[in-house]
């Protein structure tokens, strides 16, 4: 017995091409380089750390400050810092790659 969602249900092979020009498609930063994002991340995670240290700060300070809101600023620096090296141990990784093919 059938149960209702059948193949064309779920899309079929029709969503494939769209689902690939999804991907291809252009983006705002299209006109930036590379090296260009990769900076203004740089900027970013830095910026963040630089809150989290002015967070950690504050109570010290006796300037009112929810120990949650300490802890999330943490956490945000800490996910955008790692995130940030994974990307870089990525591109070194195929950098690597690639001086092995000998191009």
């Amino acid at each position: 017995m059938p149960d209702g969602i059948g193949i064309s249900g779920v899309g079929g092979m029709r969503g494939v091409p769209a689902a690939r020009a999804a991907r291809t498609a252009p983006t705002e930063a299209a006109g930036k380089s590379f090296r260009d994002v990769f900076l203004e991340k740089i900027r970013e995670v830095n910026g963040l750390q630089k809150e989290a240290d002015a967070a950690m700060a504050a109570p010290a300070a006796n300037q009112t400050k929810r120990v949650e809101d300490v802890l999330i600023a943490v956490r945000k620096a800490e996910l955008a810092y790692k995130t940030l090296m994974q990307i870089r141990n990525r591109l070194f990784q195929v950098y690597e790659d690639i001086n092995q093919l000998g191009v």
